[in-house]
């Protein structure tokens, strides 16, 4: 089936799990006219986006339901569980396209979907996603869809309608492709983390300053970052000027107010020096520091 076959705003959709990334999806979707004849989550509180169409169980469901396509946003653990409840509860998905949203699992896990007639794939938004602020837009997103052949020009199709970036991506490289999510968020946040205790002991001492006030040196280090890129001639700090004095410096603040950061500051530092092109004296003179 080619795209321009394919018209999701005339299709209806199944969601099932309104979390973080169910919530963003089922917004995301509105505002671009694609609909959703029902949603089914398990949480007692409702958000008042879908309430209205909220179930709380797939057997609420009547079998005559009108929906082209379902999307799974279930944690991972949860998927199978879904899918089996999916096929218990529906006896004919013939023609049905059939999706998770995790970015670490392949499509196997719907295999009862399969054997109930649908197409089966899956779709990871390179995005961070929570209920408290809601995505406006995805626009150039990476969107990592795998899945049957059926099913592949469908999720083209749907990532095209949020203005997102389709990649397609084979079943091996989905844990890849998911751990570059998790190192361009999840481990970011935990450095910000880090960043955020800083700046409360400056705080304590009167010093006042925010993350918010960081804001122009993160954007600005991104920026460099991707253009013109990662090399000793963007690099700024210490590290790369070789000033071990002050990286000892460093580490003696640490180990003092901040023990649970050395090895994030060992550690990262040595990535840098490696960057910076330090011969094995240079690291391992480095290293003794700590």
């Amino acid at each position: 089936m080619k795209n321009s076959e394919i018209n999701i705003k005339e299709m209806k959709g199944l969601l099932v799990g309104a979390g973080a990334l169910g919530l963003n999806l089922y917004s995301l979707c509105k505002k671009q006219g694609i609909l959703f004849s029902a949603v089914v989550d398990k949480r007692k509180t409702k958000s008042s986006l879908i309430e209205k169409i909220t179930f709380t169980s797939l057997k609420q469901l009547p079998q005559n339901l009108d929906f082209n396509f379902i999307a799974i946003c279930v944690e991972d653990k949860n998927i199978c569980v879904a899918a089996t409840e999916i096929a218990e509860h529906f006896n004919d998905l013939s023609g049905k396209f059939c999706f998770h949203t995790s970015g670490a699992l392949d499509t196997y896990v719907l295999k009862k979907l399969k054997n109930k007639g649908a197409h089966i794939g899956s779709i990871h938004p390179l995005m961070a996603f929570n209920t408290r602020n809601l995505l406006t837009s995805v626009k150039n997103v990476p969107f990592a869809i795998e899945g049957d052949p059926a099913i592949i020009p469908f999720l083209k199709e749907f990532s095209h309608n949020l203005k997102a970036k389709p990649l397609l991506i084979s079943a091996e490289l989905k844990g890849i492709y998911h751990l570059l999510g998790v190192f361009s968020s999840n481990l970011y946040f935990g450095l910000l983390n880090g960043i955020n205790s800083i700046v409360d002991h400056l705080n304590q001492n009167d010093i006042s300053i925010s993350l918010q006030n960081l804001e122009p040196i993160i954007q600005q280090t991104l920026k460099t970052a991707i253009k013109p890129g990662i090399s000793p001639e963007t690099m700024s700090g210490p590290v790369k000027r070789k000033d071990f004095s002050t990286i000892k410096k460093h580490i003696d603040e640490i180990r003092i107010n901040f023990p649970e950061q050395i090895n994030i500051y060992k550690e990262l530092s040595l990535v840098l020096g490696k960057i910076a092109g330090y011969d094995d004296e240079e690291i391992n003179t480095m290293k003794k520091l700590f």
